[in-house]
């Protein structure tokens, strides 16, 4: 009994114990590096999956600048269903007074020609500058990422 006392108290295993401690820190510390930057990558790559082409963005700016707005609803409704993106759940459109002009999901054509409650696209109807966020909903345990941006529009017509 006494031997084993004495090897637990002996410098040998305190240095086998540091070292081993120092090891598994250093392989916590790279492990939680490598996580972050792999999260970090992943979150990149899906911004990317979900960006939509530019003749998409052009051709729903050029819409929406349209004076005839039936013609132009038609058109955006056309337009959005075209988009075959199964990484984005909806797609809208909304003026710059704020009525939404299409939405790219069929069960929620209801929602069209009226003006949008969303606060995040009031901001960025009024300043014009692009805003992303994400969101937990916790009764279904889902992550969303909601990106809004506002289509600029040279087309008056």
């Amino acid at each position: 009994m006494n031997s084993k006392l004495k090897f637990y108290q002996s410098i040998h295993f305190k240095i086998a114990l540091v070292f081993a401690l120092m090891l598994m820190l250093t392989l916590e510390i790279v492990g939680a590096v490598f996580v972050r930057q792999l999260e970090r990558q992943n979150i990149s790559n899906f911004k990317q999956q979900i960006e939509l082409p530019s003749y998409i963005d052009n051709s729903l700016a050029n819409q929406v600048g349209r004076k005839n707005t039936k013609k132009a609803n038609r058109q955006i409704r056309e337009i959005l269903t075209e988009v075959n993106n199964n990484n984005i759940s909806e797609i809208r459109v909304i003026d710059s007074k704020g009525i939404i002009r299409g939405s790219s999901n069929s069960n929620n054509h209801s929602i069209v020609g009226q003006r949008t409650t969303d606060n995040t696209v009031k901001n960025v109807l009024s300043t014009n500058r692009s805003h992303s966020k994400n969101i937990y909903d916790d009764s279904n345990h889902n992550r969303y990422y909601v990106n809004v941006v506002p289509l600029l529009s040279n087309n008056n017509t």
